[in-house]
């Protein structure tokens, strides 16, 4: 390597849960201005590395919600536990539970409202280090499921309807900022979401 060719360098980056790297080949403001190129560096070429992943056994607490309802949540989650606890009389609102036709809530359908918090919360945690908010599950409409962060400086309502395979949110600030959309509760990324942490 001489001071007006190529440049080889290779750059590193780590999460929680993979490590990786890319090599790039950049050229020296010589070897640009030889090129007729502009006078900064210039990535030529970018060939990625194999990502090296890291397996982390994820230890779970098992949570009683009922006599055919348990949960597992991972032990770093723990906090999530009043959550669901707090959220299990949802499944004692059967069809008519308000006397006026209401659709009752399901076994199937409230377990895939918490999996979708526990999965979030998992998301968020191997993403941001800050604590999370957490949030407060309620019966919502047709038999669907609501989950609500309502904090000082934002709110994020998101609906599961279990039976329809569809999630909706919903999220605004003070500020009158806010994003809404849909996505499938079976195919979907959760970066796709507004975040619910605390920085």
């Amino acid at each position: 390597m001489t001071a007006d060719g190529p440049i080889e360098k290779v750059y590193k980056f780590q999460n929680r849960d993979e490590h990786y790297s890319f090599k790039s080949t950049m050229s020296s403001r010589k070897h640009s201005l030889l090129l007729n190129e502009p006078d900064w560096q210039t990535i030529k070429k970018a060939t990625w590395i194999k990502p090296k992943l890291e397996s982390h056994a994820t230890p779970y607490n098992t949570v009683v919600i009922n006599s055919t309802v348990n949960l597992k949540i991972p032990v770093i989650n723990k906090e999530l536990e009043n959550v669901f606890l707090e959220a299990k009389y949802i499944l004692d609102l059967k069809d008519d539970w308000d006397d006026e036709g209401a659709i009752g809530y399901t076994q199937e359908s409230w377990k895939s409202a918490a999996n979708f918090v526990i999965n979030f919360n998992k998301w968020l945690r191997g993403i941001f280090s800050g604590s999370l908010h957490l949030p407060k599950m309620h019966h919502g409409p047709k038999g669907t499921i609501d989950i609500v962060w309502n904090e000082d400086n934002f709110r994020l309502f998101v609906n599961i309807d279990y039976d329809n395979n569809r999630g909706t949110f919903y999220s605004d600030t003070p500020k009158k900022q806010y994003s809404e959309g849909e996505f499938l509760l079976d195919d979907f990324k959760f970066q796709m979401l507004p975040s619910p942490f605390k920085y």
